[in-house]
């Protein structure tokens, strides 16, 4: 992580702690004539998504840094949220530059497994098991995007689905 990176993440984290203080002191002034709703959440959900730096090329050792980082330094200020966003589950996708089309990981029933070549802890089968362990294990929420339906390529193959 750059220091400008690093000074961006630091702003943002002590705004962010402003603002919560200025909401728990709002919300503290509320009298008890409003609706229960609006007590629910005092923010939105904050966390950090790999997208937004690394685009399609997060490895679990970038992911797990930056949950590291979150949460020596935004734990605090109300960040909860570690996300892995696309293509985690293409293993092409190693490197910045434009997406091609390549062989995604799946196991036989056309269900999408994270890419070995970038998340190789999900060995064996067990997905994003022992990297959600550790994320939990900081007190933070892991996260994952996937889209929904069936994934293309297993439409391609001979998934027990597709009989």
């Amino acid at each position: 992580m750059n220091r400008r990176h690093f000074l961006q993440i630091t702003a943002t984290a002590a705004l962010a702690a402003s603002v919560r203080e200025d909401h728990l002191q709002a919300a503290d002034s509320l009298s008890g004539s409003r609706p229960g709703f609006w007590k629910l959440a005092l923010t939105p959900p904050m966390g950090w998504n790999s997208y937004d730096y690394y685009g399609s090329t997060v490895t679990e050792a970038q992911y797990l840094a930056n949950a590291q980082y979150m949460q020596k330094h935004l734990l605090q200020c109300g960040y909860h949220y570690a996300v892995i966003d696309y293509l985690w589950f293409d293993p092409t996708q190693a490197t910045r530059g434009v997406w091609q089309r390549g062989k995604l990981a799946m196991d036989r029933f056309g269900r999408l497994l994270p890419a070995l070549n970038k998340f190789p802890s999900a060995r064996g089968g067990v997905g994003f098991k022992p990297i959600s362990q550790k994320v939990h294990a900081m007190g933070l929420k892991f996260g994952f995007h996937i889209m929904r339906g069936r994934v293309r390529d297993s439409l391609r193959g001979s998934a027990p689905s597709d009989r």
